[in-house]
């Protein structure tokens, strides 16, 4: 820090004793907080500041990355063989050729054109400014100025670094590519191009292959899986059958009770495990009312993921009142449809409209015997109306209801 005179003092007289003597420093650098360190060198130098006029010149530190030794990599390829005389003097003619010549007079006028210090050549980067973008920003002004005007040609301090023609004239006066060639034995190759391929051309290759060739009718194998699924469905069939009304076995006596199925309808096909466990009876467990109790957890799950959910819900809750009916759960059903109803949150509200649109509503007398709703009550329902039951009978009734025992609902199931 030039500001502060001390600094500057110390860091100048560590850097010209660290020359003095010959001697670097070993320091540890993170390029960022969190970084693992790394060794790294760091070497004294000293730019003389007369050229740019500043007498005191520049002092630094140049740090070097030290690799530790696991760092190392070993070259693992052969060694290149011993080059030959004639092999040397070919390479040796195409450097001399090949060598840059600038007159004299050119060097201190292209340094000075593209902004670097007279007396050093243009082709030393560290002395010279960018001719690029000098013709770049030159022609930034012109725009600036004129708003139709043109990128201009190259200038003196580009044309002066492309000094091509005669080193190329040199290279092919001397012959220097058949010399290189005669010498390495350079031959030319040419590179295959890799073609791409698609599954279908590679299936349509190997179907003419085979459709030409003659079937070995020996080398033909029966594939016995479908034979051993077929088995396995019989003897699943038979152990179904065994456990049928009152679980009688073949020897008389009722077989035992295994553990209870694992019930579970999952997010991916609800209504496909929904519908498995509803044809599930084997087993003397009653696994309808887990399921039932579960579809309607799917589809409050799939009502509060949000709207892009609520056709699969609309989907699993019609799949959920055609297992109802089918199982005699009309109770359930209409519990759950009574709830969804009352959209306690926007997504069950937004639910309710698609479902009463599909006309999902409860489950009637007409359509199941055991069920407790009028059609004028289910008619109501998907209205939005108030449905009030009749308090007495009409002067056309001549009896009044009278509520069924439990052996006429089961003789009207049967």
């Amino acid at each position: 820090d030039r500001g502060d005179a001390w600094a500057f003092c110390a860091f100048e007289s560590l850097v010209a004793a660290m020359r003095t003597e010959g001697r670097v420093l070993i320091a540890r650098y993170s390029f960022r907080k969190n970084s693992p360190p790394k060794m790294v060198a760091l070497v004294p130098q000293h730019i003389d500041g007369s050229m740019g006029g500043n007498n005191c010149g520049v002092s630094f530190l140049e740090m070097q990355y030290l690799p530790f030794a696991e760092d190392i990599r070993e070259w693992t390829c052969a060694s290149l063989p011993v080059a030959l005389p004639e092999q040397h003097d070919a390479v040796s003619a195409l450097v001399d050729a090949m060598t840059l010549e600038m007159p004299g007079s050119s060097l201190s006028s292209c340094a000075l054109i593209s902004g670097g210090v007279a007396g050093h050549s243009p082709f030393q980067p560290e002395d010279n400014y960018s001719p690029s973008l000098a013709r770049f920003y030159n022609f930034l002004s012109e725009r600036a100025v004129n708003p139709v005007a043109r990128v201009p040609a190259p200038g003196r301090e580009l044309r002066a670094l492309i000094p091509l023609a005669k080193t190329t004239e040199r290279v092919q006066d001397a012959r220097l590519a058949d010399r290189l060639t005669a010498a390495f034995g350079l031959q030319k190759v040419e590179k295959k191009g890799k073609l791409k391929r698609f599954w279908r051309e590679a299936i349509a290759e190997k179907r003419k292959i085979q459709s030409l060739g003659e079937v070995d009718t020996k080398r033909i194998k029966v594939e016995t899986v479908k034979k051993l699924e077929k088995e396995e469905d019989e003897e699943k069939v038979k152990a179904e059958g065994s456990q049928g009304i009152g679980h009688v076995g073949s020897s008389g006596m009722a077989l035992p009770v295994g553990p209870p199925p694992r019930v579970h309808v999952g997010s991916v096909y609800p209504e496909r495990d929904f519908e498995r466990w509803l044809a599930h009876k084997a087993g003397g467990h009653d696994v309808v009312g887990i399921a039932i109790e579960q579809m309607c957890g799917m589809i409050n799950r799939l009502a509060k993921e949000g709207e892009e959910f609520h056709p699969k819900a609309l989907s699993c809750v019609s799949t959920l009142r055609r297992g109802c009916v089918s199982e005699g759960e009309p109770a359930a059903y209409n519990a759950f449809v009574r709830n969804l109803r009352l959209g306690i949150t926007k997504y069950q509200a937004q639910l309710w409209e698609q479902v009463r649109n599909a006309a999902l509503g409860l489950i009637t007398d007409r359509e199941l015997a055991t069920s407790t709703v009028t059609a004028e009550e289910a008619r109501a329902f998907l209205a939005g109306e108030t449905f009030v039951a009749a308090a007495g009978l009409t002067s056309g009734s001549s009896a009044a209801p009278v509520a069924l025992c439990e052996a006429d609902l089961e003789a009207m199931i049967e």
